[in-house]
């Protein structure tokens, strides 16, 4: 099980100080032993889906471009 508390930096480098001393409760260990969590934005890939509609709205994106050249070279 995980869990996720905040402890502000002066309290957890107590814990690794007792501990060190040898004085700690064994809460104090299960923080001194800790590993640091720090949060990080979630990107997902985009689905299959999403990858073929943004390949035919840009073929479509093409051909309106090809088409507008077409028009302003005739003009």
């Amino acid at each position: 099980m995980k869990r996720i508390i905040d402890i502000p930096e002066p309290g957890f480098n107590a814990c690794k100080l007792w501990v060190e001393m040898g004085v700690a409760t064994w809460q104090d260990e299960i923080i001194a032993k800790s590993i640091p969590y720090e949060e990080k934005p979630k990107y997902f890939p985009p689905c299959e889906d999403c990858n073929k509609k943004m390949e035919e709205i840009r073929q479509a994106y093409d051909k309106m471009k090809a088409l507008e050249i077409s028009k302003g070279e005739t003009t």
